[in-house]
């Protein structure tokens, strides 16, 4: 007899949030948007109405988005608005058992907030590919390491050989462009 793991779900009919849709998370939008999901998405701007459409996202405000979303995807950068945006009163404002996957920046979410929230049984499960700095890192690992639906990879989701290559083109075009006077692909002010 297989024993029903109470994790596992159908993304089919689930709501994913993504919190940023930038390169990545537009990216997010374009896989999950096969697996039958509703994605609703917030940004600073919103996009135009013909990509929305081929992207197959709402724009909603963030607060609809917390409470709306089953899953929700974070792909913002850090900075002074975003540090410690996911707190403990934003948690509250989830949906009992919302998976939070934050891929971006390890600040942008409260650890302790994330930590009480996971210890009440508020959130169905996290993802993080953000590590600590070399220092604390240890001591991040051993606050999460009891709780099952727990998954920490250190910031290598994307790496892959072909993710490589792309790297090191972006580089090579970087480099030229300031050679040349020319502005720098991907330019962010990450504080």
């Amino acid at each position: 007899m297989v024993e029903r793991l109470n994790s596992l779900f159908e993304l089919d009919g689930k709501t994913l949030g993504i919190l940023g849709l930038g390169s990545i998370g537009k990216k997010v939008a374009k896989r999950a948007s096969g697996f039958g999901c509703k994605i609703i998405y917030n940004k600073r701007n919103q996009l135009i109405p013909e990509e929305e459409k081929e992207l197959g996202v709402e724009f909603v405000s963030f607060e609809d988005l917390v409470k709306r979303s089953d899953i929700i995807s974070i792909h913002v950068p850090l900075n002074n608005e975003t540090r410690g945006l996911i707190n403990k009163e934003v948690i509250s404002k989830m949906k009992d058992s919302v998976y939070l996957i934050n891929t971006a920046r390890s600040a942008i979410v409260d650890e302790e907030a994330l930590f009480e929230a996971l210890k009440s049984g508020k959130l169905g499960g996290v993802c993080l590919d953000v590590p600590r700095p070399e220092n604390e890192r240890s001591e991040f690992l051993a606050k999460f390491k009891d709780f099952e639906n727990v998954l920490i990879t250190p910031h290598i989701s994307s790496l892959s050989f072909d993710s490589e290559e792309v790297w090191a083109d972006q580089m090579s075009e970087n480099v030229r462009r300031v050679l040349e006077g020319e502005t720098p692909l991907f330019i962010l002010n990450n504080l």
